[in-house]
């Protein structure tokens, strides 16, 4: 009988997978990133959750007949992309749900979260328990949760969920809120001492939320009101990869969801500036994103097959970089504009580089460009 846990090299996935290949199941793991061991009779298939054919193909072509869904960006992932995070953790449990439907799958298990609650009116939670998150990754879970009975009580399917309070133990590394406890653990056994961070704090690498996230974490402190402002980093003082600079150019003040931005000063006083950003998974797409640089030049969409006649190559120490390089309109200014766009896939995630401003700048500093993405060390 053949299973399929999706998101199934993560720190879950991989146990889960171990523990089942003992009942002599045949184990498919679905994920962005193959497991970083390898076991005999637990097979990988790379795919992109939020890519509704690939995991309808994974399904109907494995014969699956029971699914564990675990394909998830967490909760300091999806405030730094809530894009990608709606692509990955709504619509890919649809995608789910919904191929399980057409195909007759047996059971669903989805892994929700104690995020699901926010801020809890009592210490008592329940089924009764009203479920209020004032972070995206719980909105995302309770829309899981929801769907699931919905697809239950619609269409029969048997669905399960379980929401996990905390995850401890070898291998847990993806920051999150309150993912201190495995960190103490470690500190101890290395024999260092190991500070808990104060309630409101955010993880590393966490856009700034204003108000902060009150006592108790997660979300609990913006109960009373709406979230304001206060989403630009100073330049130089976020988190970023080890990485050279050009001389030329110097670091700015930038959004919450950039790592870094920089800005080149060309003939005449004309500025371009190099956004540096990333995201979980494909981060939607290599086409999905051309095309939305593409329409900020005023450029239509274009197809799969017209993408590939456009790209080129980088070499870089994680594997091959795709380059576009094209020229438009600028939407917002109405002046003439070449944008170059550098996607890079490392494990688990995507980074992005572009540079858009007038051809001679452009020209001018595309080199640059180059060998400051081939200088990064992730």
């Amino acid at each position: 009988m053949a299973i399929l846990i999706t998101g199934g090299s993560g720190f879950i996935g991989s146990a889960l997978a171990r523990t089942l290949l003992e009942k002599n199941y045949k184990i498919i793991l679905f994920d962005i990133a193959p497991p970083k061991t390898e076991w005999k009779g637990i097979y990988f298939i790379k795919g992109d959750i939020s890519n509704w054919a690939e995991v309808m193909n994974v399904i109907k072509e494995k014969k699956i007949k029971y699914i564990f869904h675990l394909a998830a960006m967490l909760s300091a992932q999806c405030e730094a992309n809530p894009w990608a995070a709606f692509q990955v953790n709504v619509l890919g449990t649809y995608n789910v749900l919904e191929a399980s439907r057409l195909f007759n799958i047996k059971k669903v298990i989805f892994t929700s979260s104690m995020g699901v609650y926010g801020k809890v009116p009592t210490g008592v939670v329940d089924d009764e328990t009203i479920q209020r998150p004032q972070i995206l990754y719980g909105v995302t879970k309770v829309f899981g949760e929801l769907i699931g009975l919905y697809y239950h009580r619609r269409f029969g399917i048997d669905f399960r969920g379980v929401r996990f309070p905390q995850l401890v133990g070898p291998g847990v590394k993806s920051e999150g809120y309150g993912q201190y406890l495995p960190k103490m653990i470690e500190a101890s056994l290395k024999g260092v001492s190991f500070e808990a961070p104060p309630a409101d704090a955010l993880p590393p690498g966490h856009p700034p939320m204003a108000g902060g996230m009150g006592a108790g974490g997660m979300g609990q402190g913006m109960m009373g009101g709406a979230m304001q402002g206060g989403d630009l980093v100073k330049a130089g003082t976020g988190p970023h990869p080890e990485w050279s600079v050009p001389a030329s150019w110097v670091a700015v003040d930038h959004s919450s969801f950039l790592v870094a931005k920089f800005r080149v000063t060309g003939e005449g006083g004309t500025q371009a500036d190099i956004n540096v950003s990333s995201s979980a998974g494909t981060g939607g797409g290599l086409l999905a994103n051309v095309n939305r640089w593409r329409g900020q030049l005023s450029l239509g969409a274009i197809d799969q097959a017209a993408l590939d006649k456009l790209i080129t190559t980088l070499d870089l120490p994680t594997g091959k970089a795709t380059v576009v390089d094209f020229s438009g309109e600028d939407a917002e200014h109405g002046t003439k504009t070449r944008c170059v766009g550098i996607m890079v896939p490392v494990v688990g995630s995507t980074w992005f580089y572009k540079l858009a401003c007038a051809e001679a700048v452009v020209a001018r500093e595309k080199e640059a460009l180059l060998n400051f993405v081939r200088s990064v060390k992730y």
